[in-house]
């Protein structure tokens, strides 16, 4: 025992390796829009409404938002239908002169996103005078985001 107490303990031996961890975290965006209700349409005043888009996008992407020509295909000429056709307007500002579409990208809606949500809303317009049979109106607009 008296030799034991004396001696080098053995010597540990180490080995070193790195473990790298690692993710990928895509860009991402998620969107919800609102329903937007035109009200009650008489062809002797326009009938107007806003709606909102609501883009929820990784901190960083820029995100293109863009609304199809609904039923009629063409998003210069959209109908809304029922007995009858029913011609209405999308546009990205509330002085409704840019029209907010999927044609070309000036009439897109560009976003710099934050990670917060964001809200873009979107200003319709059906336009006075025109003559449509009693009837509930609908179109059916696809919002894309492109990021």
């Amino acid at each position: 025992m008296l030799a034991l107490a004396g001696s080098t303990p053995a010597s540990a031996q180490l080995a070193n390796e790195v473990l790298t961890v690692s993710t990928t975290v895509p860009a991402q965006c998620r969107v919800q829009a609102d329903d937007l209700d035109l009200g009650f349409y008489t062809s002797s005043s326009p009938s107007r409404a806003t709606s909102t888009i609501n883009l929820q996008c990784s901190p960083g992407v820029v995100a293109s938002i863009a609304l199809s020509g609904g039923q009629s295909g063409d998003p210069t000429n959209r109908t809304m239908r029922a007995g009858g056709d029913l011609h209405y307007q999308l546009y990205q500002d509330e002085a409704r002169t840019r029209l907010f579409a999927d044609r070309n990208p000036s009439e897109f809606k560009v976003v710099q996103a934050t990670g917060l949500s964001q809200r873009i809303l979107v200003y319709g317009e059906a336009p006075a005078g025109q003559q449509a049979p009693e009837g509930l109106y609908v179109d059916v607009v696809v919002v894309t985001v492109t990021y």
